[in-house]
Formats: C-alpha cells, sequence, structure tokens
C-alpha cells in the first residue's frame, strides 16, 4: 500500500501542484503584460512590413523584443501525453501567447516599442 501511494501519489500531487501553481502565475504574468500594455495603448504597434497609415506617422523607430517563457510540470507532462496520443499541443498555446505579449511590451518606460515582428521557433 505504502508503494503505491509512492508510485501513484507523488506524480498525482506533482500535477496538482504544477496545475495550481503554474497557473497561478501564468495569470499573474498576463495581468503584468497587460498592465504594461495599457501604458502604451495609445502607440501604434504592427509587425506588418509595411505601416498601414503612412501619412499618420509622427516618429518610428524599429525594436526588436525576446522572451523566453518557462514551462511548468504539468504543460510537460501534458505535451508528453498529446505526443503520444497525437494532436495539437494545446498547452503550450498559452506559453506562445505570453511571450508574444512579452516580446511587443516594453521592458522598461525609457524604451517604449514602436514595431515588431514576432518570430517563434520550434
Amino acid at each position: 500500500m505504502f508503494g503505491l501511494f509512492f508510485q501513484l501519489g507523488i506524480p498525482i500531487l506533482l500535477l496538482i501542484l504544477g496545475y495550481s501553481v503554474g497557473r497561478y502565475r501564468e495569470r499573474r504574468h498576463f495581468a503584468s503584460l497587460d498592465a504594461r500594455e495599457a501604458q502604451y495603448a495609445d502607440m501604434r504597434l504592427t509587425n506588418l512590413k509595411a505601416v498601414p497609415d503612412p501619412h499618420s506617422v509622427r516618429q518610428a523607430a524599429f525594436v526588436s523584443g525576446d522572451a523566453v517563457i518557462a514551462t511548468d510540470y504539468f504543460k510537460s507532462f501534458a505535451a508528453r501525453l498529446r505526443n503520444i496520443v497525437g494532436g495539437e499541443v494545446k498547452a503550450f498555446e498559452t506559453l506562445m501567447l505570453r511571450a508574444r505579449k512579452a516580446s511587443f511590451s516594453p521592458p522598461r518606460p525609457a524604451y517604449p516599442p514602436a514595431a515588431g515582428r514576432p518570430e517563434t521557433s520550434p
């Protein structure tokens, strides 16, 4: 009975803990990104090669942003399970969204974003 707890109980406990802590931290990060985006809501951001309305531009600058977002225990487990079964790994969609938002968000108010083009690598 005690061995069964270690074989099944601890991994299930880690999955529940990974899910709850990861979800809490992800929500907090989204709130932080939304607050940073709200500071520059009046700026137009584009990831296109050409500006849609060039006559309205008063000042332009090229800004490049990178973001590294770590995965958690639950998302890694869900991705491995999805790889066995097959199909799209939806657990990583929020990671991609967070990275995209973080690369467009200014790290410091001294360098406001003007334009960006998100790129992802496999």
